[in-house]
């Protein structure tokens, strides 16, 4: 049961670097945020627009 609630715990945590990309794909390179979703594996749209 440990093991379970701490993979719940950091499955959606994701690291600067993966965020400062996100947020310059779509604000500098263009990117729709659905394409940089897909490609960086974010699972929430909601966590893309806070990081924006």
């Amino acid at each position: 049961m440990q093991n379970y609630i701490q993979d719940l715990l950091t499955r959606f945590q994701y690291s600067e670097q993966l965020r400062e990309t996100a947020v310059f794909c779509i604000l500098f390179g263009g990117e729709e945020p659905s394409q940089v979703m897909a490609d960086l594996a974010i699972h929430n749209s909601c966590t893309l627009r806070n990081w924006l």
